[in-house]
């Protein structure tokens, strides 16, 4: 059996059409455990319509997303696991298709083909990930182009997830790579099935937010990665986990520049005590005006570049 966990807060919008893709697997031993977070709109009202079908936990308290899977992971049921975001959904026999694959190969991790939607415009854009399961460990310390980091868009062994140890880290970003880097390091045997959907929305091309906070997420994932790598034997990856963060920083920058959040001498202002800090003392960087400079041009040069790419 196949234990489909979408975790849930606030997708009114979406959550049916995610709980709709998992009754519609062609295959059909499956349970489906919905964790939600306490979703303040429509979205718990929603799930109820499918009371007879669906198994609903609700948690007392709002507990971010990865105690949410954690939770799920508990109530599940099945040989299998596999997360579905609740603005997310898979085609209609991707787990079919995964499950076969399992029998044949007795891999620990079945990864799906990702494919990504923009936001407004439920427009197909191609996922840059070259699925490299040697890679799928490096793709969690630094650079997720490797292999696909989510959580979602896998089918795993349940036993696999229940005998690791998660690191514990309850933030927005990166927390499917905090999730992955001790399941990739117990080096299961990955087995990839283009067949099988997994249905991305993502809001990376058209979300005109801007959270100042994000850096510091960033820094606590670099940190988290870092004294990981150190206890567990994997310091010749540090000088890439810190190529990587400095990339983010430079990506952060960007975004302060493009969101108008603040003006050109308090931007300056923000950075220059954020480079002051004693955590970037070992990172090789320019001067913060020199750097705030050097991304306010790279601007134009990403935009010349997105458009070339849309009309090539």
């Amino acid at each position: 059996m196949v234990s489909i966990v979408i975790t849930l807060y606030n997708k009114e919008s979406y959550i049916e059409r995610a709980i709709k893709s998992a009754l519609n697997q062609t295959h059909d031993n499956c349970e489906i455990i919905v964790v939600d977070d306490c979703s303040t709109d429509n979205s718990k009202a929603i799930c109820l319509k499918y009371n007879n079908f669906i198994k609903l936990v609700s948690n007392e308290t709002n507990q971010g997303l990865p105690k949410s899977r954690q939770i799920g992971i508990k109530f599940a049921k099945g040989d299998f696991i596999t997360f579905i975001d609740a603005d997310d959904y898979l085609s209609n026999n991707a787990l079919r298709e995964c499950v076969e694959l399992q029998k044949s190969t007795q891999a620990d991790i079945i990864q799906m083909n990702v494919k990504r939607l923009i936001t407004r415009f439920n427009i197909p854009v191609n996922f840059k990930s070259i699925y490299d399961s040697s890679r799928a460990l490096n793709a969690c310390l630094y650079n997720e182009q490797f292999f696909p980091v989510h959580c979602c868009g896998k089918l795993y062994k349940t036993e696999l997830l229940r005998s690791i140890k998660p690191i514990q880290y309850n933030g927005f970003w990166g927390e499917d790579r905090i999730f992955n880097l001790p399941i990739f390091a117990s080096q299961p045997k990955i087995e990839y099935v283009p067949s099988a959907k997994y249905n991305y929305r993502w809001s990376g091309a058209t979300s005109t937010s801007f959270n100042l906070d994000a850096l510091q997420e960033y820094k606590q994932v670099y940190q988290i990665k870092s004294d990981w790598a150190k206890e567990y034997g994997y310091e010749h990856y540090i000088p890439a986990m810190q190529n990587e963060l400095v990339e983010l920083l430079k990506y952060h920058i960007r975004h302060l520049i493009n969101s108008n959040t603040m003006s050109h001498d308090s931007a300056l202002d923000y950075l220059q005590n954020e480079m002051n800090q004693p955590f970037w003392c070992s990172f090789q960087l320019p001067p913060t005006e020199k750097l705030y400079k050097i991304e306010k041009k790279s601007i134009s040069r990403i935009a010349k570049k997105m458009i070339s790419n849309l009309i090539s």
